[in-house]
């Protein structure tokens, strides 16, 4: 089964209208890069999730049950500890699950509804910008 989707480039356009450049791209691949173009980026072989995500970080994560656990996971851990100034994180609309209700905790979801009238799954940006305490 295939879990990988490139990120279609009306979304990367928004991506960049918020974050400017992408510094880490944490679940990607080479042909993904050709439109992405981070400075830096991992593949399924350099393994993101072992890696600090410094600076404003995009991340399409592999729509796999127990991969998407970890790399959200793994965005929330980056902006709490400071690794990421900025992040967006591009999900299913999954509600119901743990992984979700922790982003919707943390984070700030912005909802594109061309996104949702176009493809059935709804999509979820989930941003990291607020003003840090301290």
């Amino acid at each position: 089964m295939q879990c990988n989707w490139f990120t279609p480039s009306h979304i990367i356009d928004r991506v960049r209208a918020t974050l400017g450049t992408i510094d880490v791209d944490p679940a990607s691949h080479e042909i993904a890069q050709d439109l992405i173009q981070a400075e830096t980026f991992y593949t399924e072989e350099t393994n993101g999730l072992d890696k600090d995500w410094g600076g404003t970080v995009f991340c399409n994560p592999p729509y796999s049950a127990v991969l998407i656990k970890k790399f959200t996971a793994k965005f929330l851990a980056e902006s709490e500890n400071g690794n990421m100034s900025e992040g967006i994180i591009l999900t299913n609309s999954g509600t119901d699950t743990i992984w979700n209700q922790n982003l919707t905790y943390y984070m700030e979801p912005e909802f594109n509804r061309v996104l949702t009238s176009i493809y059935p799954w709804a999509h979820q940006f989930y941003t990291t910008r607020w003003e840090r305490e301290g």
